[in-house]
């Protein structure tokens, strides 16, 4: 490992470091100008300073250095001291990769597969990601699990997918352990086997992987590969909360409303609820709403509840799209219309959501929006009672018997 990616508690010993290489970088040495430039960029024994690392690292560039042309890349690539360029950053990274550096060769593979700089080409991404790998690049190995996972560049492979994924994840790499723990959670490439995912959710999640810490809640939450603990799952919603994560937001805010896994506390439920809607999370736009319509940790607030429904129901959520319809239908928060409540019903219905099946062959049978049409009103209800809707099983025996269903 070089000195500038090591990061010492010892500040006097960094600083030494960096004066040691700023001597030899001076003078004209590529590969230490390619250090102080990466030193420079992550403030090791210096102030950071990313025009001062992109000064250095084109000193090493142009001599021909591959580290300072890989690093010179990845500062174009972000806009990191320069103006981000995709064409440079390509430029930079094709001559470091010709030169076999894996870093580089992985860039130079994910400029290609994304089409960044360069026209999109995902054989020609998977061969360089490829070169990568075989070198044992963490990052590139990782990324042919998911070029094969998602079948770019090549036919879709679960199993070889995972074959890659462990290579990374066995280097530690967070990314590549939650995916693996993910295939087996799922099954896909690899039998299903939910220890083995907690195990490897487990191994990111420490890592701060925010995907695998809220999967982890999950798998706690619903005792799936793990005896069930709501306290665990609230401890690891919290810490993907806490890094911002709509996901572990919402469902550290449901732990909060239904008081599992700590007291139950409808304010803190708000917050984290809404915390995620405000992200444009669709389920924890639909909770917001429903703690609006029925008052918890809030004043019950009918046109708030619909301003949150609407939320989710545009982001193609059934509960919101069902919950909306139901809010136009009665007449609350909104005027009363049925066709616009037909319209959301029906929306929800079609996902296949058991309550608006019920809901909309009930509007069918007594014409509420939309003309009155037995046989579709049947056809509705019969597929709310396929769910084991109970109230759709009654209206449906009445219905066949002929009697006026109730609501």
């Amino acid at each position: 490992m070089l000195l500038y990616l090591t990061r010492s508690p010892d500040r006097q010993a960094q600083v030494d470091t960096f004066e040691s290489v700023k001597r030899l970088a001076e003078s004209g040495d590529a590969r230490e100008q390619a250090k102080l430039g990466w030193m420079y960029r992550n403030g090791d024994g210096v102030k950071k300073d990313s025009k001062e690392a992109v000064k250095w690292l084109l000193k090493a560039a142009e001599q021909g250095d591959a580290e300072g042309q890989c690093h010179l890349g990845l500062m174009y690539y972000v806009g990191e001291g320069v103006e981000l360029d995709f064409e440079k950053a390509f430029e930079w990274s094709s001559e470091a990769a010709e030169q076999n550096h894996a870093k580089a060769q992985f860039s130079l593979g994910v400029m290609y597969a994304n089409g960044q700089g360069v026209e999109l080409d995902f054989e020609e991404g998977l061969k360089w990601i490829h070169k990568s790998a075989q070198q044992g690049f963490a990052d590139a190995l990782a990324g042919l699990g998911q070029m094969y996972r998602d079948g770019q560049g090549i036919d879709p492979n679960p199993t070889e997918s995972v074959k890659w994924y462990r290579k990374a994840a066995e280097q530690n790499h967070a990314t590549a352990q939650y995916n693996l723990g993910y295939a087996y959670r799922k099954g896909q490439g690899v039998e299903q086997n939910s220890v083995q995912a907690v195990i490897w959710y487990r191994k990111a999640a420490e890592q701060g992987h925010i995907d695998a810490q809220s999967d982890l809640g999950v798998m706690y939450a619903e005792g799936n590969g793990v005896k069930r603990d709501f306290r665990e799952s609230v401890k690891w919603y919290r810490s993907a909360a806490l890094q911002g994560d709509a996901y572990g937001q919402h469902h550290l805010g449901e732990m909060y409303r239904n008081g599992r896994g700590v007291d139950q506390d409808f304010n803190e439920a708000l917050k984290w609820i809404r915390k995620s809607a405000e992200q444009y999370f669709a389920p924890a736009q639909f909770s917001l709403g429903e703690m609006y319509y029925i008052g918890e940790g809030v004043n019950q607030d009918y046109e708030e509840a619909v301003k949150w429904f609407r939320e989710a129901a545009d982001q193609d959520n059934a509960y919101g799209q069902y919950h909306l319809g139901v809010m136009y239908l009665n007449g609350q928060g909104v005027k009363p219309d049925f066709k616009e409540a037909f319209s959301w019903v029906r929306r929800a219905a079609e996902q296949d959501y058991a309550e608006g099946q019920f809901r909309l062959g009930q509007m069918y049978r007594d014409g509420q929006g939309v003309e009155i049409n037995l046989q579709k009103a049947e056809l509705w209800i019969r597929k709310a009672a396929d769910k084991d809707d109970q109230d759709a099983k009654l209206a449906l025996e009445q219905l066949s018997s002929g009697k006026q269903l109730k609501e």
